[in-house]
């Protein structure tokens, strides 16, 4: 070591025909053709499974489908309020192919699985109807939209009424089931026509009392 400048003393270079190197040369790979391969593949194993315990982003989670079930729901629902169809229809959302398509999508609550979930089945009628371009341009109208409104009140009003006989039936069948089935299961009085000697007596019996009593001496 050099005591006036703390560093190694420098070797002078080999006596070699061209001289030394600056810079070590950048020999290619001595090993196997496959082991580069085989280092690079094993460096990016750990990011590859990193990859695989992660879902894709287009893959909902299961809450994520419970909410997203959710809201179509709802909205379903909403299609029962002719008004609301209205509101829509004026806004222009049903000139829109990407809704249109949304629509056809939400026809699954048909199936009997979704439908018992609706707690407004009529609304499955309307979504029928806005499958059809003349009802989506018919609907922008406000008076249509008020004609369907009491169209639907009339209907719920028979529907009542109509439900709270059968229910009245159901109950008092249930409590005396017996009055239902005695005037069927009562036999029937056979009408016999007299006869023509029996038609004779009563004549005769007529006649006999037409006639005066003897007064008793």
């Amino acid at each position: 070591m050099d005591p006036s400048t703390g560093l190694r003393p420098s070797f002078q270079p080999l006596n070699m025909p061209w001289g030394a190197p600056s810079q070590p040369p950048n020999m290619p790979h001595q090993g196997l053709p496959y082991q580069h391969h085989l280092q690079q593949q094993h460096q990016q194993q750990p990011y590859m499974q990193q990859q695989q315990q992660q879902p894709p982003s287009f893959l909902e989670t299961s809450e994520q489908a419970k909410l997203r079930f959710q809201i179509e729901s709802e909205f379903v629902q909403s299609l029962a309020n002719p008004h609301y169809l209205n509101y829509l229809a004026q806004r222009g959302y049903f000139k829109e192919a990407t809704f249109v398509r949304y629509l056809n999508y939400l026809r699954y609550f048909k199936q009997p699985d979704y439908a018992k979930t609706l707690k407004y089945p009529q609304c499955l009628l309307f979504l029928d109807l806005l499958q059809k371009p003349e009802f989506r341009e018919a609907i922008a109208s406000s008076s249509n939209a008020k004609f369907i409104e009491d169209q639907m009140l009339l209907q719920w009003h028979y529907y009542l009424r109509k439900r709270q006989r059968l229910s009245q039936f159901t109950t008092t069948f249930r409590q005396s089931p017996e009055r239902f089935y005695q005037a069927e299961q009562a036999p029937q009085q056979i009408y016999n026509p007299p006869s023509a000697a029996s038609a004779d007596d009563d004549a005769e019996s007529e006649e006999r009392s037409d006639e005066p009593m003897e007064e008793q001496e």
